[in-house]
Parts: C-alpha cells; sequence; structure tokens
C-alpha cells in the first residue's frame, strides 16, 4: 500500500510538496494546513481511494463500481492505480451520495470475490448489523487482504486430522491499527498493525473509528514491545523524522475524530506523549469499568508505547486539559 498523501506509482503531482525540512520551526498544525491546501480535496481524496484499491488488488487491475441504485451499478475498470485516481477526480464519481458504498463496491471487485473469501476464515459480510465495519473490512482497507485477525501471521490448531486455521496480518501494512478493545483484554493488536510503515493509526472502538497520528515518525521508530531498539531500526523510514532517527521521539500527536452528529462536532485534538520507552517495565494496567472510562484511551497507547505518560490540550494547542478526546 502506498502512502495516500503521495501520488500513486507512476503519477507525479506539481502541487504536492513535503511539510518536513523547513529551516524554521513551524507549528505542524499550519505546515499540515499549508499542504492540503495545495491540493484540491478531491485529488487527495482520489488518490487516498486509489492506494488503498492498489493494495487489495491481487493484479493490476482496478475496478470502480459506481453505484446510483440498489439495481444500478455500473463497473468502470482501469489498468493502472494512477488512471483510477485521475478519473476520480476528474469524473464527478467522489461527489456522488453513495460515494461509501461505492468504494466497498469497488473493493470486493477489485480484489475479486473468491480471493476475497479466502481471506477469511469463516465467510461473513464486510458490513454488519446496523451497518458496523467489520474487522474484515477494516483490514481490507489497511493491508489489503480481508483477514479476519489483528494478530501477526497465521495460528494453526491441530486435532488429529482436525485442523484450524486462522488467518492474520502478513506484511507490514502502510497504516497500523491499535483497538479499545485491547485494554479491556478483549482482544491483542499483533505488532505489525502496532508499528506500521507510517505513524498513522486508525482506532477502533466497539462503536466508532478515529484517527491517530504524528508528522514526525520517530514516535513511531520506537520498538513495539518485545522487539528489539535494533530490529525496530531496521524497519522501513518515511523520512519525516527529518534524518533524526537516533534523537528522542517528538511527543506530539494529534487525534481527528470526524464524528459529525449533534453537538458532535469533526475535531482535531492535539496530545503530548512523553517517555516514549517499549523497553519500560510493562506492569499491569487498571482495570477499566467499559468502553466510556476516561482512562481508557491512555490505556490504548501504551498498548503500543509501555509507561508513556500522556496529557491532553484543547484543540486550540494551548490550554490544557484533564479530559482525553473522545473515541467512542
Amino acid at each position: 500500500m502506498m502512502n495516500p498523501a503521495s501520488p500513486p506509482e507512476g503519477c507525479e503531482h506539481e502541487h504536492a510538496e513535503s511539510f518536513v525540512g523547513t529551516a524554521t520551526p513551524v507549528p505542524v498544525e499550519r505546515l499540515l494546513a499549508e499542504s492540503f491546501e495545495k491540493v484540491a480535496p478531491s485529488e487527495l481524496l482520489a488518490t487516498a481511494l486509489a492506494n488503498v484499491l492498489h493494495a487489495a488488488t491481487p493484479g493490476s487491475h482496478y475496478v470502480w463500481a459506481e453505484v446510483s441504485s440498489r439495481y444500478n451499478v455500473v463497473r468502470y475498470q482501469f489498468s493502472t492505480a494512477c488512471a483510477l485516481a485521475e478519473w476520480l477526480s476528474s469524473s464527478g464519481a467522489l461527489d456522488k451520495s453513495s460515494l461509501v458504498l461505492s468504494f466497498v463496491y469497488s473493493l470486493v471487485l477489485t480484489r475479486g470475490p473468491t480471493q476475497l473469501q479466502a481471506d477469511m476464515d469463516e465467510v461473513v459480510a464486510l458490513v454488519g448489523v446496523f451497518g458496523h465495519c467489520s474487522q474484515e473490512l477494516v483490514n481490507l482497507c489497511l493491508t489489503g487482504r480481508a483477514v479476519t485477525n489483528v494478530f501477526d501471521g497465521d495460528v494453526t490448531f491441530e486435532d488429529g486430522d482436525d485442523i484450524l486455521k486462522l488467518q492474520g496480518v502478513q506484511g507490514e501494512p502502510a497504516f497500523g491499527f491499535l483497538s479499545a478493545l485491547e485494554p479491556l483484554k478483549l482482544c491483542e493488536v499483533g505488532r505489525l498493525l502496532k508499528r506500521p510503515r507510517y505513524p498513522i493509526w486508525v482506532v477502533g472502538t466497539s462503536s466508532h473509528y478515529s484517527l491517530f497520528f504524528s508528522a514526525d515518525c520517530r514516535v513511531n521508530h520506537v520498538a513495539v514491545p518485545g522487539e528489539t531498539p535494533d530490529e525496530a531500526g531496521e524497519r522501513f523510514c518515511c523520512n519525516a523524522c527529518q534524518g533524526s532517527r537516533g534523537e528522542t521521539p517528538v511527543s506530539k500527536a494529534f487525534l481527528f475524530n470526524g464524528r459529525d452528529l449533534g453537538p458532535d462536532k469533526p475535531t482535531l485534538f492535539p496530545i503530548d506523549l512523553q517517555h516514549l520507552d517499549a523497553q519500560a517495565p510493562q506492569e499491569a494496567g487498571p482495570v477499566l469499568a467499559g468502553d466510556h472510562d476516561t482512562r481508557l484511551f491512555a490505556e490504548l497507547l501504551r498498548t503500543r508505547w509501555p509507561g508513556v505518560e500522556v496529557s491532553y490540550l484543547e484543540p486550540d494547542g494551548i490550554t490544557k486539559s484533564e479530559c482525553p478526546p473522545r473515541i467512542n
């Protein structure tokens, strides 16, 4: 999977620029805003969708399924992700009210129904009851494979002639995943999803998804629990650390919650992280009361960075707050 902040393979964008490497320190929020303002939103979205389909395709073909009604689906096929991205940004396909449904259809057709079912431990619907996104669909978007589990590799259980194989994440994904179910002891996310190629993680709860990220990948160079610093240092570097991999990781990160319902509006929430150290002693965390416990977000981050001290800022980035950002 390619970086959705960059054009697909074979494409170049004359306006695309990196937001790192400036001579004078500038607030990262402003750098991000200036970078995104230089590219039309439709081009950014088209590139991101094409990149997801690029990771999902088992061959060199990309399908976009434009859904106009339950019984009317128009199929477009492209030989490169670049051609798909250019068509999406210029055709008006991104303005359709059924964009999300079209995207899911396109994932299914690009991956191929047969291959999609083979990815799963047991064939299930990608979209569950009440429109909830299945873990298979999340993994398909993040890794290109609709596997059922979030652990690394495959796990096989054998009892005589009975063999049960559970499929997990096979390779280093571009973007990671952190689950609010892990500090509740309901699952354990593997190292691959915790240590993606880029410092961007989807945060999943039982009912919602948000996005946690840093503009400096030194946060991501910190070893995953159980991984040595040398092993972490051999991993892919996206160069957003400005070549300063050996220095102490910057402590500023962000959580973007896109919920737009009633009083909840999309919010970019700055977060301070201190003492990032995967080698810190892993003490038992507090017993949480449930997915609305105010300690949940900090404990979720400690599944990736044990012992990290988490403090919060108001969205203005200045005023300290005792309240964690909402992830539900």
